[in-house]
């Protein structure tokens, strides 16, 4: 398995960090199965879970909250405590070594709603960023991550 990523800086002034890019489909019955978005998770070693930013989750999901949110957790962690929904949902990456999409179940957690989440993603959009969504060890822990920025390709996971 080779998965390429890029790196970039995930604000200004700061190092690069590997990114992923990712197509997320959402598993719970009634779901569009051909619904999805596209999303550069950045790989984060120190997260233990997958995170998906709120406004790619409320793109995702919809109007169907009620229907998908039904499990929620709060996680420690150095910004302190914060509440999400555990949702399930299936991550595709392209895999260059079969030329052919992988992908892999999880169950990626999503913030609950705030106001001040909301403007902060809604923010980063208005400036043409994407959202920060991580990549956790959940995820990208069933695999080698290789990030060495003097390299053509600097984020490769097998």
């Amino acid at each position: 398995m080779a998965i390429l990523g890029t790196a970039r800086p995930p604000s200004p002034g700061a190092s690069p960090a590997p990114y992923v890019p990712t197509w997320v489909y959402a598993r719970y019955p009634g779901a569009d199965r051909r619904h999805h978005v596209t999303v550069s998770f950045m790989v984060d070693t120190g997260a233990d879970r997958t995170v998906l930013s709120l406004r790619k989750a409320r793109h995702l999901i919809g109007g169907d909250w009620e229907a998908v949110c039904r499990t929620s957790v709060t996680l420690e962690g150095l910004g302190g405590a914060q509440a999400y929904w555990e949702v399930p949902m299936r991550l595709w990456f392209w895999d260059v070594s079969v030329r052919s999409y992988v992908y892999l179940e999880s169950q990626v957690l999503v913030p609950f709603y705030s106001e001040v989440q909301d403007l902060a993603e809604r923010s980063s959009e208005r400036r043409g960023r994407e959202p920060i969504s991580l990549l956790g060890r959940d995820v990208f822990g069933h695999m080698r991550l290789e990030f060495d920025l003097s390299q053509p390709e600097p984020v490769v996971l097998r």
